[in-house]
């Protein structure tokens, strides 16, 4: 590491540094009525909160796109020390995205459409797509909803003309 890469490097940090109580604030969502008044240094931050992450100014020189971008946060200290940590909210929205996916995997999938289905079943399964705008299967579980008669009570005959009239109501063709 050269030395004036590495004045450079911390000329450029100082202008871009924020405060550790905003860090805490902002990033971390540690906020007290006197956290203001408190002086912190970083090493009360590492010996309390082990599971903030730190890059090296060897690092930061390799991958210093990641101060434009919002990877790394120069944060400086009562005492007027400087150190780059790693955006903890990066954390956040990566495993906000894996929960996402998981709840995808996850997501019901509906019995076949077949001839056996009863009035309702055929009701709830219109329902189902429509919520989540398939409008394919939406269209074909109408059709035989529309050809069932074998429902006789007044209940589902309401349901299934409300079911039907929904669709025509809100002039989307499906």
């Amino acid at each position: 590491m050269n030395k004036e890469e590495l004045k450079k490097l911390k000329k450029e940090l100082e202008s871009r540094c924020i405060s550790l109580t905003k860090f805490l604030i902002n990033y971390c969502g540690i906020y007290t009525d006197n956290i203001h008044n408190i002086n912190i240094s970083h090493y009360d931050v590492k010996e309390l909160m082990p599971n903030l992450k730190r890059i090296s100014f060897e690092n930061l020189l390799k991958y210093k796109n990641g101060l434009y971008t919002g990877e790394f946060i120069p944060v400086k200290d009562y005492h007027g020390n400087i150190v780059p940590y790693i955006n903890p909210m990066l954390d956040i929205d990566i495993s906000y995205e894996i929960d996402c996916e998981i709840e995808k995997e996850k997501e019901i999938q509906p019995t076949p459409l077949t001839d056996d289905l009863r009035a309702y079943e055929l009701a709830k399964l219109c329902k189902l797509f429509k919520e989540h705008n398939k409008k394919r299967e939406y269209r074909a579980a109408q059709k035989l909803l529309k050809q069932k008669k074998d429902s006789d009570s007044k209940q589902y005959k309401k349901k299934k003309n409300n079911l039907i009239m929904e669709g025509r109501g809100n002039n989307d063709e499906y």
